[in-house]
Protein backbone atom coordinates (compact mmCIF):
# COMPACT_ATOMS: atom_id res chain seq x y z
CA UNK A 1 0.00 0.00 0.00
CA UNK A 2 3.08 2.39 0.73
CA UNK A 3 4.61 1.93 -2.53
CA UNK A 4 1.34 2.21 -4.25
CA UNK A 5 0.42 5.39 -2.39
CA UNK A 6 3.66 6.75 -2.83
CA UNK A 7 3.54 6.11 -6.52
CA UNK A 8 0.67 8.19 -6.96
CA UNK A 9 1.57 10.98 -5.14
CA UNK A 10 4.35 11.06 -7.71
CA UNK A 11 2.33 10.97 -10.82
CA UNK A 12 0.43 13.47 -9.35
CA UNK A 13 3.03 15.94 -8.85
CA UNK A 14 4.18 15.44 -12.15
CA UNK A 15 0.95 16.30 -13.22
CA UNK A 16 0.65 19.93 -11.54
CA UNK A 17 4.62 20.30 -11.98
CA UNK A 18 5.59 20.82 -8.17
CA UNK A 19 4.70 19.57 -4.50
CA UNK A 20 1.22 18.24 -3.07
CA UNK A 21 1.42 19.18 0.11
CA UNK A 22 -1.99 18.93 1.66
CA UNK A 23 -5.19 16.35 0.26
CA UNK A 24 -8.70 16.87 0.20
CA UNK A 25 -10.59 13.81 1.30
CA UNK A 26 -14.21 12.51 -0.09
CA UNK A 27 -16.49 10.58 2.45
CA UNK A 28 -18.59 8.18 1.62
CA UNK A 29 -19.82 4.78 2.79
CA UNK A 30 -22.56 2.98 4.40
CA UNK A 31 -22.98 4.78 7.47
CA UNK A 32 -23.32 8.25 6.01
CA UNK A 33 -26.71 9.87 6.08
CA UNK A 34 -28.42 12.95 7.22
CA UNK A 35 -30.25 14.17 10.11
CA UNK A 36 -32.30 17.80 10.95
CA UNK A 37 -31.21 19.31 13.98
CA UNK A 38 -33.12 23.15 14.50
CA UNK A 39 -32.33 25.80 17.03
CA UNK A 40 -34.50 28.34 18.07
CA UNK A 41 -33.41 31.53 19.50
CA UNK A 42 -34.81 35.12 20.47
CA UNK A 43 -33.03 38.21 19.24
CA UNK A 44 -32.71 41.76 19.97
CA UNK A 45 -35.05 43.36 17.28
CA UNK A 46 -33.44 46.66 17.44
CA UNK A 47 -30.33 44.99 16.19
CA UNK A 48 -29.82 43.95 12.74
CA UNK A 49 -29.04 39.66 12.19
CA UNK A 50 -25.43 39.04 11.14
CA UNK A 51 -23.87 36.30 9.76
CA UNK A 52 -21.35 36.11 12.90
CA UNK A 53 -24.73 35.31 14.61
CA UNK A 54 -25.52 33.04 11.91
CA UNK A 55 -22.41 31.20 12.13
CA UNK A 56 -22.77 30.31 15.67
CA UNK A 57 -26.45 29.28 15.46
CA UNK A 58 -25.36 26.88 12.84
CA UNK A 59 -22.39 25.77 15.11
CA UNK A 60 -25.15 25.22 18.11
CA UNK A 61 -27.35 23.11 16.02
CA UNK A 62 -24.29 20.86 15.50
CA UNK A 63 -22.43 20.81 18.77
CA UNK A 64 -25.03 18.04 20.46
CA UNK A 65 -23.29 15.17 20.59
CA UNK A 66 -24.81 11.94 17.99
CA UNK A 67 -24.26 8.43 19.46
CA UNK A 68 -21.81 6.45 17.79
CA UNK A 69 -21.37 9.37 14.61
CA UNK A 70 -19.06 11.90 14.12
CA UNK A 71 -20.46 14.69 11.96
CA UNK A 72 -18.91 15.40 8.56
CA UNK A 73 -20.59 18.30 7.58
CA UNK A 74 -23.49 20.77 8.28
CA UNK A 75 -25.46 22.04 5.19
CA UNK A 76 -27.69 24.55 5.99
CA UNK A 77 -31.74 23.87 5.42
CA UNK A 78 -34.02 26.70 6.28
CA UNK A 79 -33.79 30.17 7.72
CA UNK A 80 -37.01 31.46 9.31
CA UNK A 81 -36.95 35.07 10.74
CA UNK A 82 -40.44 35.71 13.02
CA UNK A 83 -41.30 32.31 11.85
CA UNK A 84 -41.44 33.76 7.95
CA UNK A 85 -39.17 31.48 5.72
CA UNK A 86 -36.32 32.98 4.02
CA UNK A 87 -33.34 32.46 1.80
CA UNK A 88 -30.83 34.38 3.85
CA UNK A 89 -31.44 36.24 7.81
CA UNK A 90 -28.29 38.50 7.60
CA UNK A 91 -29.19 42.08 7.87
CA UNK A 92 -32.53 41.51 8.64
CA UNK A 93 -34.42 42.92 11.79
CA UNK A 94 -37.12 40.50 14.32
CA UNK A 95 -37.33 38.92 17.33
CA UNK A 96 -36.43 35.39 16.96
CA UNK A 97 -34.77 33.29 14.33
CA UNK A 98 -34.73 29.50 13.84
CA UNK A 99 -32.59 27.25 11.69
CA UNK A 100 -32.80 23.69 10.50
CA UNK A 101 -29.34 22.28 9.30
CA UNK A 102 -28.48 19.04 7.98
CA UNK A 103 -26.26 17.39 9.94
CA UNK A 104 -24.27 14.71 7.56
CA UNK A 105 -22.93 11.95 10.24
CA UNK A 106 -20.92 9.13 9.97
CA UNK A 107 -19.35 6.48 11.98
CA UNK A 108 -16.18 7.75 13.85
CA UNK A 109 -14.33 4.61 11.66
CA UNK A 110 -15.07 5.96 8.08
CA UNK A 111 -12.44 8.92 8.93
CA UNK A 112 -10.37 6.79 10.89
CA UNK A 113 -10.47 4.37 7.97
CA UNK A 114 -9.72 7.47 5.48
CA UNK A 115 -6.49 8.45 6.97
CA UNK A 116 -5.27 4.84 7.72
CA UNK A 117 -5.17 5.05 4.18
CA UNK A 118 -3.60 8.28 4.04
CA UNK A 119 0.57 6.76 4.27
CA UNK A 120 2.17 9.62 2.68
CA UNK A 121 2.54 11.60 5.65
CA UNK A 122 0.52 14.95 3.64
CA UNK A 123 -1.88 16.23 5.82
CA UNK A 124 -5.82 16.29 5.31
CA UNK A 125 -6.98 19.85 4.75
CA UNK A 126 -11.01 18.87 4.45
CA UNK A 127 -13.22 16.15 4.23
CA UNK A 128 -15.55 16.06 1.36
CA UNK A 129 -19.03 14.28 1.68
CA UNK A 130 -18.95 12.67 -1.75
CA UNK A 131 -22.49 12.63 -2.65
CA UNK A 132 -22.82 16.69 -2.28
CA UNK A 133 -20.00 16.98 -4.27
CA UNK A 134 -21.30 14.81 -7.03
CA UNK A 135 -24.78 16.86 -6.68
CA UNK A 136 -22.57 20.45 -6.74
CA UNK A 137 -21.15 19.09 -10.29
CA UNK A 138 -24.67 16.95 -12.07
CA UNK A 139 -27.68 18.96 -11.20
CA UNK A 140 -28.29 22.07 -12.41
CA UNK A 141 -29.93 24.97 -9.97
CA UNK A 142 -33.29 24.24 -11.32
CA UNK A 143 -32.77 20.51 -10.96
CA UNK A 144 -32.33 21.50 -6.86
CA UNK A 145 -35.16 24.09 -7.10
CA UNK A 146 -37.57 22.60 -8.52
CA UNK A 147 -36.89 19.18 -6.74
CA UNK A 148 -34.72 15.60 -7.75
CA UNK A 149 -33.48 12.61 -6.46
CA UNK A 150 -29.79 12.00 -7.04
CA UNK A 151 -28.79 8.12 -6.70
CA UNK A 152 -25.47 7.22 -6.92
CA UNK A 153 -24.88 3.39 -7.07
CA UNK A 154 -21.78 1.77 -6.47
CA UNK A 155 -20.39 -1.87 -6.10
CA UNK A 156 -21.41 -2.43 -2.29
CA UNK A 157 -23.69 0.87 -1.92
CA UNK A 158 -26.42 3.31 -3.55
CA UNK A 159 -26.51 6.63 -1.97
CA UNK A 160 -29.62 8.75 -2.16
CA UNK A 161 -29.71 12.61 -2.07
CA UNK A 162 -32.96 14.28 -2.08
CA UNK A 163 -33.27 18.09 -3.25
CA UNK A 164 -35.75 20.50 -3.09
CA UNK A 165 -36.35 24.68 -3.06
CA UNK A 166 -32.13 24.43 -3.94
CA UNK A 167 -31.21 22.56 -0.28
CA UNK A 168 -30.79 19.13 0.58
CA UNK A 169 -33.80 17.55 2.22
CA UNK A 170 -32.52 14.25 2.73
CA UNK A 171 -29.03 11.71 2.39
CA UNK A 172 -28.85 8.26 2.89
CA UNK A 173 -26.71 5.63 2.26
CA UNK A 174 -28.06 1.96 1.58
CA UNK A 175 -26.13 -1.00 1.91
CA UNK A 176 -26.89 -1.93 -1.54
CA UNK A 177 -25.22 -1.93 -4.87
CA UNK A 178 -24.33 -3.29 -8.63
CA UNK A 179 -22.40 -6.08 -6.96
CA UNK A 180 -25.69 -7.49 -5.02
CA UNK A 181 -27.51 -6.86 -8.44
CA UNK A 182 -24.71 -8.86 -10.26
CA UNK A 183 -24.71 -12.03 -7.71
CA UNK A 184 -28.85 -11.91 -8.24
CA UNK A 185 -28.13 -12.63 -12.02
CA UNK A 186 -25.69 -15.25 -11.24
CA UNK A 187 -28.01 -17.08 -8.93
CA UNK A 188 -30.95 -16.69 -10.95
CA UNK A 189 -29.70 -17.40 -14.22
CA UNK A 190 -27.41 -19.81 -12.87
CA UNK A 191 -24.15 -17.93 -14.82
CA UNK A 192 -20.32 -16.91 -14.14
CA UNK A 193 -19.45 -13.55 -13.14
CA UNK A 194 -17.64 -12.90 -16.53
Amino acid sequence: LLNRSSDLLKTLEGMVDGRITQVYLGVSGRSLHSMVSEVNRSVDNTKPITKDLIDLIIHEASSSPIKNHDTVDIVPRAYYVDKVNTLNPAGQFGSSIKIKVNLIVAKPSLKLNLNRVMTMNIPVKDYIVTPLAVGEQILSVSDRELGCMLVDMGAETTTVAIYKNKVLVYLNTLPLGGRNLTRDVMIGLNVMEE
